[in-house]
């Protein structure tokens, strides 16, 4: 019977083997440079596998042969051992991970990529309710943070955004040990950095906002943001949800991990409103609170894409040759997507267009125009994804007469030929708000024509 592992290194061998035969088929084998040649090819491929796996005891066993292999040092510090950190900490190995932070500060790795290791410890002893030794971890990254900062290395952006979460996470640690006054002041704090960035608050920073404001009496906002919180994760859920019904189940696999936070916190949250919520159903509560939430955030969605001008014509040539008018599409809703073939948000919106053509066929023409420089990649590419009938070809002036510059970019027209809604890049919140504004002008035109 084979040991635990050895058929994965055994494989591991293999693929050195692989690497190392066409060196020596070539006669060029010059010693140890190309024996170390062929071992950092095989340590990048197991580091591209460890990426792909979820698998917690896979994963750190692809990184410790990567990290056994890889000649490169930079590689080492940046790549694989936060990679290996996290892998131990999602292991519970927290000495290991430790063990593996020390040696990137002897290696002076970038200091970001060394934060970003040390913020997957105290996460580990956070969720392990490890508080002191995650409260000192998190100084750490704090003060790792403030260097990379002052030294100016990373984006600036970034870091001040790792700064903030890590500010969320230590406030959590402090209400986990007791202390909901501190955590509560250190939070709000947080919430009001956001709200100056205009950022949306992560559901977790709502739920131990509610936590402490419960811990010290203060019912009214604890049920606020309770409330907030529920609606938060929940949304972010079913928008996850109605993604994936969309384009295909094998999609959840991109938002394993944040589905693996989202569910575990609703049923937290659920568990705190029976306490906060007294007198009443919490779960009734809870979902009109919800509601409240959805319509509110659809209509603010809609203001913000909001438009009235009229729709400038065009006359373009589909993949088959024929001409598609916009004079020919009065009477119809429209809705026009501008693409290319490089666009990865494009891709997260075939699906959903494609959906709202079939679903709305003979209401609604959803018309694709590709962008791209060589009309010849956009027909297989078009075919294979499956909408190649609703792909159109630019001209020389449609892309500057709709102000089409990042993409996608999405405009729907009204049935006579006023545009109503445009909104630039893609969000799991877009096909929602596509067919809120379709149905919208729908529903319009039959009062219309009610006597």
């Amino acid at each position: 019977m084979n040991r635990p592992g050895t058929s994965m290194c055994a494989t591991a061998l293999c693929r050195f083997c692989r690497a190392l035969l066409p060196l020596l088929l070539a006669g060029e084998l010059g010693g140890h440079c190309l024996w170390a040649q062929a071992a950092q090819s095989t340590a990048d491929g197991l580091l591209d596998k460890a990426a792909q796996v979820s698998d917690p005891d896979q994963k750190l066993q692809l990184l410790r042969q990567a990290a056994a292999l890889s000649k490169d040092p930079r590689q080492q510090a940046s790549e694989i051992e936060p990679a290996l950190a996290a892998a131990y900490v999602r292991a519970g190995r927290f000495a290991d991970a430790a063990a593996v932070i020390v040696q990137m500060r002897i290696e002076r790795a970038p200091l970001p990529r060394l934060a970003e290791a040390q913020r997957a410890l105290a996460l580990g002893y956070a969720k392990a309710r490890r508080y002191p030794e995650a409260l000192e971890q998190i100084n750490a990254v704090l003060a790792t943070l403030d260097s990379a900062i002052a030294a100016k290395e990373g984006s600036a952006s970034n870091l001040q955004q790792s700064l903030l979460q890590t500010k969320e996470l230590k406030g959590e640690v402090m209400l986990g040990s007791g202390d909901a006054k501190t955590a509560l002041e250190l939070l709000l704090a947080c919430q009001e950095q956001r709200k100056q960035k205009q950022q949306e608050a992560p559901p977790s920073l709502a739920f131990n906002l509610a936590r402490a404001a419960s811990q010290l009496g203060r019912n009214v906002d604890a049920r606020q943001q309770l409330a907030e919180a529920y609606a938060l994760a929940l949304h972010r859920v079913r928008a996850i949800e109605f993604h994936a019904e969309a384009a295909g189940p094998a999609v959840l696999d991109q938002f394993a991990g944040e589905l693996d936070e989202l569910r575990p916190l609703l049923r937290a949250i659920e568990q705190e409103a029976q306490i906060v919520v007294a007198g009443a159903d919490s779960g009734q509560w809870l979902e009109a609170q919800f509601a409240q939430f959805e319509k509110r955030k659809l209509s603010d969605g809609m203001a913000k894409a909001s438009l009235h001008m009229p729709a400038p014509a065009f006359n373009l040539r589909t993949l088959t040759g024929t001409r598609v008018r916009l004079a020919d599409l009065k009477g119809k809703v429209v809705l026009l997507n501008f693409w290319d073939i490089s666009c990865k948000p494009c891709r997260a919106e075939y699906p959903h267009l494609k959906k709202i053509q079939d679903d709305l066929s003979g209401q609604v023409a959803v018309l694709m125009v590709s962008l791209d420089a060589d009309g010849a990649q956009v027909a297989p590419f078009a075919q294979k994804s499956g909408f190649a009938s609703m792909v159109l070809l630019k001209d020389g002036s449609v892309q500057q007469q709709y102000g089409v510059e990042p993409i996608p970019h999405n405009f729907i027209i009204d049935q006579a030929g006023i545009i109503r809604f445009g909104e630039v890049g893609f969000t799991l919140d877009s096909p929602q708000l596509f067919r809120a504004e379709i149905n919208h002008l729908l529903e319009h035109e039959r009062s219309q024509e009610t006597p």
